[in-house]
């Protein structure tokens, strides 16, 4: 449940509309049944008016906005101009200075009645009172690039995260961009790369105690970022998954991950002692996997075969989604050709506080295919929860 009240926006991303149709409907669900018939008939009414009516509704909303804003801030400023009267004079919190300078008394000069000025002193507030310097600390953002990018493909995302106050930490994954790329194919291993991350992210996040962080990966760093949650689930705060695929685990392509040649002895062995061996022994492991994206890429043609023969991470199923309770932001590209809206929607349906967002014309990448359209949702979310 959100602890504060929704903003009035023109937006129209979907996780908004429909955490507002969840509030509404909640709201019916507690009245009586009159009233759920007046809302039903006042749902009908405004669904049938005029584009222009719309318009006129949204001005009055944004005036009620800025109207509410307003009187918050006069609200504020009366709290801090609030006054207590004591013996010696008035106190007025609204004349100290900030917690580095020292309290000052402030002399208001009055005339006596034969003319002659005298001073009241006024006193400031208690030296063991504490004032509250609290201030509203932004949670730190990660970036993880996909197979065959670095994280310049995060350029545009970075700078919008940046003008809005955002701390942005975007690395390159082993043999990506600047990063080494040692010719061993253990390194490139999903647990290795997933011990990499998680690496990173103890290094900007060990020394935070009250601050935390959001994650954003794209196709391949979806699944590491997943996979990193339940490890630091403490510290992350939403995670925003971009053409991440279905909820279900990662395995090699079929061609480099082809039967195991014991799979003759699967007749032979099978009334005596199947229950006690594992599935893998006797059939080869499938799930989803992720290609190279389309393009000029820097990886050398033998990593490219080692990262790819290393997607290989069975814990994540559907149950292992389902344990995700941060919100969570999926976003897809409608022209995308690696990953299907039928594995977001699943997605969306597994993990429980998610929110599924289409980009019309936008592919894979859409970091790049329409960097305007995506920079505007994960600022709407990262507004809804922070």
């Amino acid at each position: 449940m959100r602890s504060k009240p929704l903003r009035n926006t023109t937006c129209n991303c979907s996780f908004r509309n429909s955490i507002r149709k969840s509030y509404r409907n909640s709201n019916i669900s507690n009245g009586s049944s009159a009233q759920k018939d007046l809302h039903l008939q006042n749902d009908l009414n405004h669904a049938s008016e005029h584009t222009s009516t719309k318009c006129k509704v949204d001005k009055v909303e944004t005036f009620v906005d800025q109207l509410i804003e307003k009187t918050i801030n006069e609200a504020l400023s009366e709290c801090m101009e609030s006054t207590k009267t004591k013996a010696n004079g008035i106190v007025n919190l609204a004349y100290e200075r900030s917690e580095v300078d020292s309290a000052i008394t402030r002399k208001v000069h009055l005339n006596k009645p034969n003319g002659k000025p005298y001073e009241i002193p006024q006193t400031s507030s208690p030296p063991n009172s504490k004032k509250c310097v609290h201030k509203r600390i932004k949670p730190l953002i990660m970036l993880i690039h996909g197979l065959g990018s670095t994280a310049d493909i995060w350029n545009i995302l970075i700078n919008n995260l940046l003008f809005k106050g955002f701390e942005v930490v975007a690395p390159d994954l082993l043999g990506h961009g600047y990063s080494s790329a040692p010719n061993k194919a253990s390194f490139y291993h999903f647990s290795n790369l997933l011990s990499q991350t998680m690496a990173v992210f103890d290094y900007f996040m060990k020394k935070e105690d009250k601050r935390k962080c959001i994650l954003i990966g794209h196709s391949y760093g979806c699944s590491l970022i997943t996979a990193l949650y339940p490890n630091r689930a403490t510290k992350i705060a939403q995670l925003v998954l971009i053409s991440g695929g279905g909820p279900t685990p990662l395995a090699p392509p079929a061609d480099m991950n082809d039967i195991s040649p014991y799979g003759w002895a699967h007749n032979l062995c099978y009334p005596f002692m199947y229950c006690g061996l594992k599935r893998s022994f006797f059939y080869s492991s499938r799930g989803k996997n992720f290609r190279f994206c389309e393009g000029e890429t820097t990886v050398p043609p033998h990593i490219r075969d080692y990262l790819i023969q290393g997607q290989y991470w069975p814990e994540g199923d559907a149950s292992f989604h389902r344990r995700i309770l941060v919100p969570t932001l999926l976003v897809h590209g409608l022209q995308d050709k690696q990953v299907t809206l039928v594995q977001e929607c699943e997605m969306e349906r597994t993990i429980p506080r998610s929110f599924l967002e289409l980009i019309p014309d936008a592919g894979h990448l859409s970091m790049l295919e329409s960097p305007e359209h995506l920079s505007h949702m994960v600022g709407c979310f990262l507004e809804m929860w922070t």
